[in-house]
C-alpha cells in the first residue's frame, strides 16, 4: 500500500488538473453550470483527502479500493462533462 502522504498528493495532483480545465472554462464563459462543476470537484477533493486521513481500521484493503473507484468515477465524469461543454 503506497503512504498515505503520496496517496493525498495525487489525489491532489489530478483534481487541480481536473480543476484547472473548469477554471480556465470558468472565466471564459460566466456560465453557472461551470462554476457548479468546479465546486463539485473541489469538494470531491476535500472528502477524498479527509477519508485517507482517517481510514477504517479493519479494512483498509477494500477502504482504499473503494477511494481510488470514487476518484476515478470523478475523473471519468468530469472529463466527459469536459469534452461535452466543448462540443457545446
Amino acid at each position: 500500500m503506497a503512504s498515505r502522504k503520496n496517496l493525498k498528493k495525487k489525489v491532489k495532483y489530478i483534481t487541480d488538473a481536473l480543476a484547472s480545465l473548469y477554471f480556465v472554462e470558468c472565466l471564459t464563459n460566466k456560465d453557472e453550470e461551470i462554476a457548479n462543476r468546479l465546486n463539485r470537484i473541489l469538494s470531491v477533493r476535500e472528502d477524498l483527502v479527509s477519508r485517507i486521513s482517517h481510514t477504517e481500521p479493519n479494512n483498509a484493503k477494500e477502504y482504499y479500493k473503494k477511494l481510488r473507484a470514487d476518484l476515478k468515477a470523478l475523473i471519468l465524469e468530469m472529463s466527459e462533462e469536459a469534452g461535452a461543454t466543448k462540443q457545446a
